[in-house]
């Protein structure tokens, strides 16, 4: 299985472009992923970063994309799968989110898929 990996960074915590129509076309023959840290249209954030939406991903044609900047874990797309995986930690308190990972299964088979798991330790009485 062959996958293609493409993603950039944000220059300024403030970026105001919309760096996700930006990206190069999918490989060929290949599983293509984005990634890329986004407020996309700031239903989620506080602040406004690298602002772009889900139809604009989409309309890139790759498999999946894993976004940042957003600390709470949801799938915004099943097709393509457009996702926000969470962050291993909140970054103020009472913060929605935080505090786990996702885990991007891909096959040759299938769509990719994500799992999110917690990292909150689960009580045992």
């Amino acid at each position: 299985m062959n996958i293609a990996v493409h993603g950039q960074g944000v220059r300024d915590r403030d970026e105001l472009r919309d760096l996700g129509s930006g990206y190069p076309t999918p490989v060929s023959g290949m599983i293509n992923i984005g990634l890329l840290h986004t407020s996309l249209t700031g239903e989620w954030s506080n602040r406004a970063c690298a602002p772009t939406t889900v139809r604009a991903l989409q309309e890139v044609q790759y498999d999946a994309w894993v976004l940042g900047h957003v600390h709470q874990p949801m799938v915004l797309s099943e097709a393509p799968l457009i996702a926000y995986p969470g962050s291993v930690h909140t970054h103020k308190a009472g913060e929605a989110g935080g505090e786990g990972y996702a885990l991007l299964t891909l096959t040759p088979d299938a769509a990719p898929s994500l799992e999110f798991r917690s990292l909150q330790p689960q009580l045992q009485l």
